[in-house]
């Protein structure tokens, strides 16, 4: 075998597991982000509409995975000027994404113990190409996010604020009904 993630991928064979397992858990990881790349390309088509125009967004109805293909919202994504090798790298994150999804399983007849490390070494590369496409479209979506003020930092505040409300909440709903939290343990 000449893949070097495969044979990454094998090494997980030392814990108890058998190959087939291992192929699903892959296949299964690699299917994730497959779809997690689809839903970064709609958020990224939102928030980049935010920034750019954001009367015109807050107008239109939002890109989603329910409406839009992935090859449909990469179409938008082509008219907004990106340039031809992110559009390349997209794309073939999106080819080896419905490779992985659509195709792979459905051509593939594996029935040895070299078959199915040569259908683990297929399932790496594709995985590879889906995920390079979705981190690159992740980063994006941030860069974008931030023009309009949506960064790690402040949801994180956002976050924390919540919980200090929903804390102080529980102590009202406590007190409110009696309860000593100490009682309970008890």
């Amino acid at each position: 075998m000449s893949s070097k993630g495969a044979r990454k991928w094998l090494a997980r064979l030392s814990e108890p597991r058998t190959i087939e397992f291992l192929i699903l858990e892959i296949y299964g990881e690699a299917a994730w982000y497959g779809c997690f790349f689809e839903r970064e390309v709609a958020d990224l088509l939102n928030f980049a509409d935010l920034s750019h125009n954001p009367l015109e967004a807050m107008m239109r109805k939002p890109f989603n995975t329910e409406d839009w293909t992935l090859n449909q919202l990469l179409k938008e994504l082509e008219k907004r000027d990106l340039p031809e090798e992110h559009l390349t790298m997209l794309r073939d994150g999106k080819d080896a994404r419905n490779e992985l999804v659509h195709r792979l399983i459905a051509t593939r007849c594996v029935t040895s113990g070299a078959d199915k490390e040569l259908f683990l070494a297929q399932i790496d590369a594709l995985y590879f190409r889906v995920w390079r496409a979705f981190r690159f479209v992740r980063d994006l979506k941030k860069q974008c996010a931030a023009k309009i003020g949506v960064t790690d930092q402040r949801i994180n505040e956002i976050l924390r604020q919540k919980r200090e409300e929903a804390k102080m909440e529980d102590e009202n709903l406590k007190n409110l009904l009696g309860e000593d939290p100490d009682d309970r343990n008890a």
